[in-house]
């Protein structure tokens, strides 16, 4: 029998949901979403002709999507570290490819605009590009190249970004069992958004009706977790889809890429000379977490890095970290 592991969550929920949204109900649910999401821009055509953009492309993006996994022990370093990490523009470095559907192996609670607690369980992504023509490989090149390319294209009043989704938990948003529907998806959309190259959070804290937005809880979650799986604390090596999931990514036409899977790096070697068991911890904890500014020469400017000089406990332990506030966003 076929050993199963928690990776392969990654994989089974990305193809789960490609499913549901091609569905005669996935399609359905869409629609009726996005009429209630669009109906508080009725006077911004501009607005409701992006969004219109986002819910329509769903699909392709689920079924080029490289699978990311995110590990638990991961998932508590990213409620940790988000705290502190003060949201910053995005550029194409901060993702390491540019298709993706990232899982969350324990959903990281954080709360909407109405103070209500959601889970956030996965996010996809993919280019949202002004031009069809443009091949989103091109800008995962030279950092200081992309962002002369990005200043270029904005001066000719060019958007270009990536188009994000986030998912929740089922059931959070809408009761699947009431409504009749057979095939449940494995996580709704709860919120889709243009992230566009190079913006800034200022002014994003509102909406263009001067509504509370909270999405630095969204964007601190997301952008923390791609720059902390980029960094030395934590560890990538890819997967193989199991031989059941390729079969099916096959037959529905998505693509079959290696799982990246990304977990803590634990320590090698021992604290002080002093073997770890001995040391009688009940829990491995970090030491000295916090984010600095790291100047980069070739983009000329600061990015944040994640600093965990130390995690402490041994290997076996769990990993606990104190609970810290929870952040609100807008969905």
């Amino acid at each position: 029998m076929l050993e199963r592991h928690n990776w392969h969550d990654a994989m089974t929920a990305r193809l789960a949901q490609f499913a549901w949204t091609t569905s005669r109900e996935g399609e359905e649910w869409l629609r009726e979403r996005f009429a209630y999401v669009s109906y508080e821009y009725r006077e911004h055509p501009d607005i409701i002709q992006t969004l219109a953009t986002l819910y329509s492309t769903e699909m392709g993006r689920l079924a080029d999507a490289v699978p990311f996994f995110v590990s638990a022990d991961m998932c508590k370093l990213v409620e940790h570290a988000r705290d502190s990490f003060a949201p910053e523009p995005i550029y194409p470095t901060d993702v390491l490819k540019m298709h993706g559907f990232m899982w969350y192996e324990n959903a990281i609670p954080i709360l909407d605009r109405w103070g209500d607690t959601v889970p956030l369980r996965a996010v996809s992504w993919a280019p949202l590009m002004a031009d069809a023509d443009v091949k989103p490989d091109r800008l995962l090149t030279r950092d200081d190249e992309v962002r002369e390319w990005i200043e270029q294209r904005q001066a000719e009043g060019r958007a270009d970004g990536l188009a994000i989704t986030l998912y929740t938990e089922q059931g959070v948003i809408s009761d699947f069992d009431r409504a009749g529907i057979v095939n449940r998806p494995p996580v709704e959309v709860l919120h889709m958004t243009p992230w566009w190259w190079a913006m800034s959070y200022s002014g994003n804290d509102s909406t263009v009706d001067e509504r509370p937005t909270g999405a630095d809880a969204w964007w601190r979650t997301v952008q923390s977790t791609w720059r902390l799986m980029q960094q030395h604390i934590a560890v990538r090596h890819n997967e193989q889809p199991t031989r059941p999931q390729r079969r099916e990514a096959k037959r529905v036409n998505v693509s079959s890429d290696d799982v990246v899977i990304v977990r803590l790096r634990r320590e090698k070697s021992p604290t002080n000379g002093e073997p770890m068991s001995e040391r009688h911890f009940s829990h491995r904890f970090i030491r000295d977490g916090h984010w600095r500014n790291q100047w980069y020469e070739s983009a000329q400017m600061h990015r944040q890095i994640y600093i965990a000089p130390t995690i402490v406990g041994d290997d076996s332990l769990p990993l606990v970290i104190k609970p810290k506030r929870v952040f609100n966003w807008n969905r």
